[in-house]
């Protein structure tokens, strides 16, 4: 019963973009539900877009299996969660994520058949506050939106002043097409910007996770690729 709240999760994608685009430079995100009973119902998105469902249990000595079918059962992402009470995260684990070659998929045709061992790196969500420790809005912000990867051609910058709950102001000069809500009750957030390169409106995904005080996430972007989302405090 003490485990029992809401909760958001992360799923990091690499520091920098891979340089040939084999692996996806988003970041995976969700939201995770526990039950006074233990049972744990699970909605997320993968770091290549796919979104996934897990319905599991807690179980002696405090584990959480996961697993996931994926890409109609011929994938799979798995493993076995543990909960404890630490600087990141309230439950993690490393997960093995497998997609085989899909010819016909727009993104990661090649798929990575020999697996990706993928972090994940849940903490309870309570709101208010939406980010903790964040500092009063000013006239150049108090948080930044990062795009990288993904096919652009340089990573772009957003100031933004983030109050709660969860109203979200832009800091002139806004990126083109630049816009952002947060839903506060869940810890999610969603928008878009304009791919300077293409004129293309990538739409933006994302989460919350209080513990590692930022938002992490995704866009579509070119090169059949996902690029990432990451929202952080504007302090140095």
């Amino acid at each position: 019963a003490a485990r029992a709240g809401h909760y958001t999760f992360a799923l990091p994608g690499p520091t920098t973009p891979s340089d040939n685009g084999d692996v996806p430079d988003g970041s995976g995100f969700g939201v995770a539900d526990i039950a006074a009973s233990g049972a744990v119902k699970i909605a997320g998105t993968l770091r290549d877009g796919t979104p996934f469902t897990v319905s599991s249990s807690i179980i002696f000595g405090g584990f959480l299996p996961l697993y996931a079918p994926l890409y109609s059962s011929s994938g799979s992402i798995a493993g076995l969660a543990s909960f404890s009470n630490l600087a990141e995260s309230d439950f993690a684990a490393q997960l093995d994520w497998f997609k085989p070659a899909r010819p016909k998929d727009a993104f990661y045709p090649n798929g990575w058949p020999t697996g990706i061992v993928q972090t994940f790196q849940a903490a309870r969500y309570t709101a208010p506050p939406v980010f903790p420790g964040l500092g009063a809005s000013s006239s150049t912000g108090n948080a930044l939106v990062y795009f990288n990867g993904g096919g652009l051609p340089g990573a772009l910058s957003q100031a933004i002043n983030l109050a709660d709950p969860g109203s979200i102001t832009a800091i002139a000069p806004a990126l083109p097409k630049f816009a952002i809500k947060v839903q506060a009750s869940k810890g999610l957030f969603s928008g878009s910007f304009l791919d300077p390169a293409t004129g293309r409106k990538c739409a933006v995904t994302g989460a919350i996770q209080q513990k590692l005080k930022f938002g992490h996430g995704l866009f579509r972007g070119t090169h059949q690729r996902t690029g990432s989302v990451l929202l952080k405090d504007s302090a140095p």
